[in-house]
């Protein structure tokens, strides 16, 4: 807020979860993971490399999972079969399990599933979320992309703030917390993000502008994704319309793809 006053067009998003999804191979020093994974495999695979990896992880990991420790650091999928072993465990949980360091489970996973491993980091506080949400100059947005259950994006372990966002705020925290009113948490889902980047004719309803249209039911809008099963559709929306043409009706999907490329203007 003082950045505008001083005249700085300033604002700030945010999406309505308190943790982020990362991967395993965020532990690892950038320099090793961009070498690829035949490099890193067989770095790991020698025990002295091995040992400066698990004290890399100690002592120079910033962020919040040293703060919070590794109960809040969830596993959510892995590449190989079989992963419902593990898969809904917390790091710390799966290193009591195999009894070793939670260091050392990460070197083990990491070899095990290929590097393929996304994880959920709970690391925010629900005040803070909320706090965030009240402030006017804050947009709101899934920080996602167009995704589909189906083909070959339907095997992508997404966070659900790409299904969810939205129905959640309007669920969640304006009609069961109250947290802001329904008219302000559709401006900042509409109008403010597109005057933000230039989309003259888009996020408002008025003459001339673009049909871009969600009709829904703001007594029973809600978000059903979650970190263990993220790519399920929210409950609530009835119709939706892109450029003014149908693409959802009813409730359902339809074979519609009106959708294209926004200019700023």
């Amino acid at each position: 807020h003082q950045e505008r006053k001083s005249g700085i067009e300033i604002n700030a998003d945010q999406y309505p979860y308190t943790a982020w999804g990362s991967s395993i191979l965020d532990f690892l020093p950038k320099n090793i993971v961009y070498k690829g994974i035949h490099y890193w495999r067989n770095y790991l695979s020698k025990k002295e490399n091995r040992k400066e990896i698990i004290r890399f992880i100690k002592n120079n990991l910033e962020g919040p999972e040293k703060g919070m420790g590794w109960k809040g650091v969830i596993i959510a999928n892995t590449k190989t079969k079989n992963n419902e072993v593990i898969v809904g465990k917390s790091m710390h949980e799966l290193s009591i399990i195999r009894k070793i360091e939670p260091e050392e489970l990460i070197i083990d996973l990491l070899i095990e599933k290929e590097g393929y491993v996304k994880l959920i980091v709970f690391c925010m506080k629900e005040e803070d979320v909320k706090t965030i949400l009240k402030d006017s100059l804050v947009m709101i947005g899934s920080d996602g992309r167009a995704v589909s259950p189906h083909g070959k994006f339907s095997k992508i372990h997404y966070h659900p703030r790409y299904y969810g966002t939205f129905p959640r705020i309007l669920g969640k925290y304006v009609r069961e917390e109250k947290v802001i009113s329904l008219a302000e948490a559709i401006r900042k889902m509409t109008f403010m993000p597109a005057s933000k980047i230039g989309l003259k004719d888009r996020g408002q309803i008025t003459e001339g502008a673009f049909a871009d249209i969600v009709i829904f039911n703001p007594h029973s809008i809600i978000d059903n994704a979650t970190f263990i099963n993220p790519q399920r559709f929210p409950s609530g929306i009835k119709e939706v319309l892109v450029n003014g043409k149908i693409v959802v009706e009813k409730g359902e999907l339809t074979s519609s793809l009106p959708g294209k490329f926004l200019r700023r203007k």
